[in-house]
């Protein structure tokens, strides 16, 4: 029942994602939901129980990204993997304020690597420090209230 109800709300932040988030954009960033929510389930739950949930929705945010097929499935899962090995072996216990620093971490990782893949393809992406920076502050914000929601869903 919980893996049904974790799918239902993938996809309800998916079709938010698309349709309700470009309304929020501040110089030209939005936040990004999905990131959070799989961020969120992997400080909750382990990777290797949900990684089959991460790559289903790497790809499904892959069919609407318009870039290359590859590039925010590779990232998703570099920053999904990195923020649960620091989850195990860095943080002894996960408060809220831990939880909401491996978000934030995570989102960093996430921009990071879309960045260095994106030298690496040879795409040009418009990525600056205000953009990085209005992403963090929004995934913050969104980390907050899924982490609130989540708490109540899964304790």
């Amino acid at each position: 029942m919980k893996n049904f109800l974790v799918i239902l709300i993938f996809i309800l932040a998916i079709i938010l994602q698309v349709s309700a988030a470009p309304f929020l954009v501040v110089f030209n960033t939005g936040p990004n939901l999905i990131l959070i929510l799989i961020l969120t389930l992997v400080v909750l739950k382990t990777f290797e129980r949900i990684w089959w949930i991460v790559v289903l929705i790497g790809f499904l945010i892959e069919l609407f990204s318009g870039l290359p097929f590859g590039l925010i499935s590779l990232s998703l899962i570099g920053s999904v993997y990195s923020i649960d090995w620091l989850n195990r072996n860095v943080f002894s216990t996960t408060n809220f304020w831990a939880m909401i620093s491996l978000i934030v971490l995570g989102s960093l990782i996430y921009s990071i690597l879309i960045i260095i893949l994106a030298i690496l393809f040879q795409i040009d992406l418009i990525l600056n420090l205000q953009h990085l920076f209005i992403e963090l502050s929004y995934n913050l914000i969104m980390a907050i209230i899924f982490l609130y929601g989540a708490k109540k869903i899964f304790h």
